[in-house]
Formats: structure tokens, C-alpha cells, sequence
């Protein structure tokens, strides 16, 4: 859970804490971070031995619950009715458990109904009717899916958010064989179109699923 989706949270978490912009009064605050990584805590909770068995309660949000709590309890957030809170959903399948699961669902969409959210991914046009939207709420912001990189304390700068001279304007890499019939026509059709532009794009392929 360190790679992919799951870093979203602790990219923008440890930008945070670096930023000149911070302050530790919160009277002198304008935006708060909720310091709750909901993508880790939906797909991962129990922590057992593996002769056990299946050890992660998926989709649940265990500690939602806790986080309501501290939210109701914080005059800070009391303040603007959150207004002012942003929360960050750092998982490829965020609908997913935001219209299916009850702790995920009571988080979002009635304690952090006016927050802020960035996400990943919306999966709200599975549904054949308006309803997954109208489930989701609002104030969905989309996010980038975040790169392989993995912080630690051991990383130098300068970071890779800190580069400008970036002689690749546009990079993609995927498979064109999705299983999901939209992905796999948005990605063989840039396959295609790179291919009839070779002065501008490179394709490559490797592999036996491409």
C-alpha cells in the first residue's frame, strides 16, 4: 500500500507539513488538512498472521467512525461546517466504497458532505441512471493519479514535483488490452494516433499483454 493510489495521501500529507504556508494556530488557519488517509483505512484494517487467512476488512472504512467524531468535536470544523476541510480519497475505486459502503458513505456524504474532496477516479457513471451521482454529492475535485514515488525521510531534494525542464510534455504507460470496453478504447485509439504521428510521439510495446 506504499505505491500507486494509496501514496496520493502521504504525497500531499508531507507537502504539507513542508510548506511555508502552515501554521500550527489554527485561528490563523484558512484551509485545514484532514491528516485521515481514507484510501489505506477503506482497503486495509486488520493487521493478523497470515496462516489465519484473509486479514483486511476491504471497502469498510473501520476508523471512519473516530474520524466523524473528531471532526464533530473540533470547533474548527464546526466553524464553516467544513466548508473549509479538505479530504483526500486517494483510491482508484473511491465511488466505489462511497456509494456501497455504510462508514465510508456516512463520512463523505453526511459529516464531510461540504468538505473538499479530491479523488482519483469516479465510478458514478456505472450506473445506468443519475443516482450514482446523486449519491456521491458534491465538492469532488479530480486529482492525477499519483506516480510510482516513494517518499520517505530519505529523499533528497530536489523532488520530482520540483523540475521544470521537462523535455517530455505528455507521458502514458498501459496496457490497450483493458478489460473495461471505454478504457480499452481510449487507450488503443492514443496507441493509434501516436502511431500516425511519429515525428511528435513514441510508441512502444513489450510484453504480452502490450
Amino acid at each position: 500500500y506504499h505505491t500507486d493510489q494509496y501514496q496520493l495521501f502521504s504525497m500531499i500529507y508531507y507537502r504539507a507539513l513542508k510548506d511555508p504556508r502552515r501554521t500550527l494556530d489554527p485561528s490563523k488557519a484558512t484551509s485545514f488538512l484532514i491528516p485521515y488517509d481514507f484510501a489505506s483505512d477503506a482497503a486495509y484494517s486488520k493487521n493478523c498472521a497470515r496462516s489465519v487467512g484473509v486479514c483486511y476488512d476491504f471497502r469498510r472504512c473501520p476508523l471512519a467512525p473516530q474520524v466523524e467524531k473528531l471532526l464533530k468535536d473540533s470547533k474548527w470544523y464546526q466553524r464553516k461546517e467544513g466548508r473549509d476541510h479538505v479530504l483526500i480519497v486517494g483510491m482508484n475505486y473511491a465511488m466505489d466504497h462511497y456509494i456501497l459502503k455504510p462508514k465510508c458513505k456516512a463520512l463523505l456524504s453526511q459529516t464531510c458532505s461540504n468538505c473538499t474532496k479530491f479523488a482519483i477516479d469516479d465510478y458514478s457513471y456505472m450506473y445506468a441512471t443519475q443516482q450514482g451521482v446523486i449519491n456521491r454529492g458534491d465538492f469532488w475535485h479530480a486529482i492525477p493519479f499519483p506516480a510510482d514515488f516513494h517518499w520517505s525521510s530519505h529523499v533528497q531534494a530536489p523532488f520530482p514535483w520540483e523540475h521544470r525542464d521537462r523535455p517530455i510534455i505528455v507521458s502514458y504507460t498501459g496496457s490497450e488490452k483493458s478489460f473495461y470496453g471505454p478504457s480499452r478504447r481510449l487507450r488503443q485509439s492514443i496507441g493509434h494516433f501516436c502511431g500516425l504521428h511519429p515525428q511528435h510521439c513514441v510508441h512502444q510495446s513489450y510484453g504480452l499483454n502490450g
